[in-house]
């Protein structure tokens, strides 16, 4: 799960600060989703969901912040950020109620 998790975020932050002609799109649904699928898969590598829900924060503000320095004609935004954080919340959420509904109790 560690190198699912490594591969999305890598990913990821690539296609995030990617000038819109080449490939990389914006959009809130897509910062959900891939906050969503962050969040969830980071909570079943490490177990820890405010450790992963801090590291997913610096992590959308590292992509923000990315997206100003790197100046490819991508916009930063704090409501972009705003939706990571909420998203990778929620995700979390999802991997810890999908690890209890799957964990063998003997």
């Amino acid at each position: 799960m560690r190198y699912l998790f490594t591969l999305a975020a890598l990913v990821i932050f690539v296609l995030a600060n990617l000038p819109p002609g080449a490939g990389g799109e914006g959009g809130d649904s897509l910062h959900a989703l891939a906050f969503l699928f962050l969040g969830a898969t980071g909570y079943l590598a490490s177990g820890r969901w405010r450790v992963t829900w801090l590291a997913l924060m610096i992590f959308g503000g590292a992509v923000e912040l990315a997206q100003l320095w790197l100046g490819l004609q991508r916009d930063p935004s704090w409501t972009d950020w705003l939706i990571d954080i909420i998203a990778a919340l929620v995700g979390i959420g999802i991997g810890r109620t999908a690890q209890a509904a799957f964990l063998v109790k003997s």
